[in-house]
């Protein structure tokens, strides 16, 4: 198992064995269909829970940290969803700060706090997520927040992938699919530092190759609308 490693409360790490850079592997892997069925590893836990998770990292999930949120941590999260939102609106809101929060409290246990916007724009490479490891992470948050009923007006849907090498670079992203209508809204962490709201949008519009505008504008100009 390459690249496992057990973080506990106190951040212990335990190193499972060697790390090998796959990103060439990670990228194909990513485009091999429009709804991805599946996590990039067996060792990615699909049924997280606040006391046991997975964090992938390190390009194409090559590493992989397990973690537990102590309980003042998962208050912090729940805190977000108190009180409901009123809409779906709202709510997608919440998820925002919520997946933020989540990307703090990990990213000091495991050092994934140093990721940088973009994996191809970063000179770093060690605690670097490419899109295949924010997509994952971002679901498995997802899942979690769903599983403890804290997701009134959206359900958790499967990972998405736009772009193919001969019509733009492939990339991935989480999902949430509203419950009523069906409408799917892509959450996107990949083009922000570790730590920040990730941009919700239509996944028609994030589809056609919608990119962020220039990280001086303003934030609520950022986040793109319906």
């Amino acid at each position: 198992m390459p690249g496992a490693r057990n973080h506990g409360l106190n951040g212990a790490a335990a190193v499972a064995g060697p790390r090998v850079l796959l990103l060439g592997a990670a990228v194909l892997w990513s485009a091999v269909s429009a709804h991805a069925a599946t996590y990039p590893r067996d060792e990615v836990i699909t049924e997280p829970t606040p006391e046991r998770f997975s964090v992938c990292y390190d390009f194409g999930c090559v590493s992989i940290a397990y973690l537990s949120l102590a309980p003042q941590e998962w208050v912090q999260i729940r805190a977000r969803f108190e009180p409901p939102a009123a809409d779906a609106a709202a709510e997608r809101e919440r998820v925002r700060e919520a997946i933020a929060l989540f990307e703090r409290i990990t990213g000091e246990r495991i050092g994934t706090k140093r990721d940088k916007a973009g994996t191809f724009f970063s000179g770093e490479s060690e605690f670097q997520m490419d899109c295949v490891d924010e997509s994952t992470n971002t679901t498995s948050y997802l899942v979690m927040l769903e599983r403890q009923g804290l997701l009134r007006w959206h359900r958790v849907g499967e990972i998405v992938t736009r772009g193919w090498f001969l019509f733009g670079w492939p990339h991935q992203a989480a999902t949430l699919v509203e419950r009523a209508g069906g409408v799917e809204w892509v959450v996107d962490s990949w083009f922000l530092d570790n730590g920040h709201p990730p941009f919700i949008l239509p996944l028609k519009l994030w589809r056609s190759g919608w990119n962020p505008p220039p990280s001086g504008t303003p934030a609520e100009a950022r986040q793109p609308g319906p």
